[in-house]
This record gives structure tokens, sequence and C-alpha cells, in this order.
């Protein structure tokens, strides 16, 4: 389950966290990826290169594209810490939701948006369609680390199994055939272990939202 599910799903008591999956990095702002596996990634404001938008202060009245509102990346993130610094994205800007990091990403290429909240990086995968995309978009803000997407497990799970199962995926992913499956299923490169207070930056950044759509 991606962050903010997870947490939803352990305070009803319905999941645990297990194993918080492992990703290759990007190189900011180049966009290109590291040899390096994290957990954790970031947010990112994107703006087309000689349009003027040099920095957050800059995207008053702008028109800006988001995720989901509960996409930690897409939409919490971006707007909680642009808050903290003094702009109230949602009523100080234009928002239009987006589906999908990709098309945001085209969007602001296009012109049709001035700026777009996504992870980072989703500028390689709109690229496929339009090589530009690497040097004409470029990042302007960065937030903290969100934490990755999790293998959760049953409330009720005993301990024990919980052990098998964490040994179980940590081997798929070592393994030359499940990596491969994992890979091309989950995009998913590797596990390494997890807990519930790992989550506590979501439900902080999630309650400080709640203030602010108020």
């Amino acid at each position: 389950m991606p962050p903010d599910a997870y947490v939803l799903a352990h305070k009803k008591k319905i999941a645990d966290v297990l194993l918080q999956s492992q990703r290759y990095g990007y190189a900011e702002p180049s966009g290109k990826l590291t040899n390096k596996l994290v957990h954790e990634y970031r947010s990112g404001i994107y703006v087309k290169k000689g349009s003027g938008i040099k920095s957050w202060k800059d995207l008053k009245g702008k028109k800006i594209g988001v995720m989901d509102a509960t996409s930690s990346a897409g939409y919490v993130f971006p707007i909680v810490e642009l808050h903290k610094k003094g702009l109230n994205v949602l009523q100080d800007c234009k928002v239009v939701q987006v589906k999908g990091a990709d098309q945001a990403i085209i969007s602001v290429e296009n012109g049709d948006l001035d700026a777009a909240f996504t992870y980072t990086d989703a500028r390689p995968v709109a690229a496929k369609d339009d090589p530009k995309i690497m040097k004409n978009i470029v990042p302007i803000y960065l937030t903290k680390p969100i934490p990755n997407d999790t293998i959760s497990v049953r409330h009720d799970m005993s301990p024990k199994f919980r052990k098998k199962l964490s040994k179980a995926f940590k081997a798929v992913a070592k393994s030359k055939k499940g990596k491969k499956i994992i890979e091309s299923i989950y995009e998913h490169y590797g596990y390494v272990d997890a807990k519930d207070s790992d989550f506590d930056i979501i439900r902080d950044y999630q309650q400080e939202l709640s203030k602010i759509q108020k």
C-alpha cells in the first residue's frame, strides 16, 4: 500500500507495516537515475525552463497541476510545505487536478499548466513521448523525504509468521527470477524492515493539510 493508504488502514486496525519497498533514487535537477537503492522519495514542483517561475514565490496566481487529494507527493506534501512558507496554494493559485504524474509534466511542457506537483522524478516517464522534457522541464522545489510504499499485513497476523513472510519477501527480491517479477509488477527493487513510526510524518502532514482546508 502507498503510505497514505497504510496510515488509514493501520488507524482502522486493518493492517500493520512489515516492509518498505526500495527503488533507485534520482539525481536532481538532472533527473538521472542513481545506482543507490532508497526507501523514500520526494515531491517536486516542476516548471518549464524560461517561464519566469524560478522559485515557489513565483507560483502565486499560477495554474498548478496536482494529483488526488490523498497523494503525498502530488498534493499533501507540497501544499503543506508551501503553506508553512507563506503561500496558500488552495487560495492563491489555480489548482487543476490531473490524472497521472506523467500527464502533469506533459501539460507543463505544452503550456497548459504553469507548474505541476509530482513525485521525483516523473520526467523520464513523460519523456518517452517527448524527449525534450528532460531539458525543458526543471524542478524549482523539493519537499522533505516521503516514505516509500509498504508491504503490509493483517493486523492479526502472528509475530512468528510475520518474520517468515518478511524473510521470504527479501529472498524473492534477491533472487534473479524474483527480482525480475517484482520489478515488472511493482517497480520494487528490494525491501527493508519498517515500523509504524516511520509513517508519523505522513500523519503530521495530513493533520496540517486538514487545517489548511478548513
